[in-house]
């Protein structure tokens, strides 16, 4: 009896809710419509441009640009190397050497970035004179070049020293002609030391009274002070990015290595000391492990 009257009421109070929209659990809501918004349409992303400043000639160096935005710090492959960039806001860029005995001619710049090509360039290599010259020196100098232990042991302190940059550019703005004198021998000459085979000349030679102050051409890092067999008392910086400088035939030094210097900084003085015929400075600038023409950076100097 009890269970019946509990059923009689629920179907009562079931009845009675009629179209009120009520029920035993109180109203029930109507559901809610389900919108379905658009995806936006992506934004295409422009892909890196690669850009190529200063000198593009044999026996100087360049600066290869890439401009955009990438996933990685690219890698520029040209004339079967490659060159590792450094990245500065959206741009990424290398100072890529041409050696003197390059061909002049048309050469490939391609852009990697975590191995996929992200732009590519077409280099035209522009040919330069060089002179040809002999220089005669004393024959006490010259028995220096008989010792090729002595001369190997400076090759081998040159590679460690020019093997290892900062991974950034230390220098920004105009470069410093290192010493107030006259250009006695250009680079690239090639030039037969007493009587011996001809060889590219290395640097520039700018002739000075000895102990006439040196600057450094650029702000960096001395990574090697030492009297070397052929080039002398000797100072050589690295301005990073690849790119270093070597200060040759000194007579004195200011600096030692691990030391910070500015641009234009006195960092020894001209003097005659290993393979030289009087004072002078013999001046090199080296990218990447490969000599190029300091002087065409004094001319036009390769910045982003």
């Amino acid at each position: 009896m009890v269970r019946y009257c509990v059923w009689a009421l629920l179907v009562l109070l079931a009845g009675c809710s009629g179209g009120t929209g009520l029920s035993l659990w109180g109203e029930v809501p109507s559901p809610t419509p389900v919108v379905y918004l658009a995806s936006p349409t992506p934004t295409p992303i422009p892909s890196p441009e690669l850009a190529v400043k200063g000198p593009v000639r044999q026996g100087a160096a360049f600066l290869a640009l890439v401009v955009g935005r990438f996933s990685g710090p690219p890698v520029l492959s040209f004339n079967g190397r490659e060159y590792y960039t450094i990245v500065e806001g959206e741009r990424a860029l290398a100072y890529i050497p041409v050696p003197v005995g390059m061909s002049p001619g048309t050469y490939p710049l391609v852009a990697f970035s975590q191995g996929v090509e992200v732009a590519a360039s077409d280099v035209e290599v522009a040919p330069h004179m060089f002179p040809v010259e002999e220089v005669p020196i004393p024959g006490e100098v010259a028995a220096l070049l008989l010792d090729t232990e002595a001369i190997e042991q400076e090759r081998r302190l040159l590679t460690q020293a020019y093997s290892l940059s900062m991974p950034f550019r230390a220098w920004g703005g105009p470069w410093h002609l290192p010493v107030a004198g006259e250009v006695s021998d250009v680079f690239g000459a090639m030039r037969s030391v007493a009587g011996g085979p001809y060889y590219p000349h290395t640097g520039v030679d700018l002739g000075a009274p000895e102990g006439t102050p040196i600057v450094a051409s650029a702000s960096g890092l001395v990574v090697l002070v030492r009297n070397l067999h052929l080039r002398g008392l000797s100072v050589i910086i690295d301005h990073g990015a690849g790119v270093f400088t070597g200060y040759h035939h000194l007579g004195t030094v200011a600096v030692g290595e691990g030391e910070w210097v500015e641009g234009g900084q006195v960092i020894g003085t001209v003097g005659s000391s290993g393979l030289a015929s009087g004072p002078h400075l013999h001046w090199e600038l080296v990218v990447h492990g490969t000599q190029v023409d300091p002087m065409a950076w004094l001319e036009s100097p390769p910045q982003p």
